[in-house]
């Protein structure tokens, strides 16, 4: 990680990928114990319908293997 230089953002590198269950799963390489799981569902504890589809939309421009997202999802 490292700082910007004012001082008011942190940038890191990260990692996501398209979990067994349907999830996108997001992984920070250098911070041990950083992995979130993010789902389309906004009732669910995880669920957060905007991440998912960009996340989503990464993966599927990157090539990966990527989640069935909903037409009615907002971006």
């Amino acid at each position: 990680m490292r700082l910007s230089g004012d001082g008011r953002r942190v940038y890191m590198e990260v990692c996501f990928w398209l979990g067994p269950d349907g999830s996108i799963y997001l992984a920070a390489n250098d911070v041990d114990g950083f992995r979130v799981a993010i789902n389309a569902e906004a009732t669910h504890q995880n669920g957060h319908p905007t991440l998912f589809k960009r996340l989503a939309a990464c993966l599927r421009d990157m090539g990966a293997p990527t989640p069935i997202v909903e037409s009615s999802q907002g971006a």
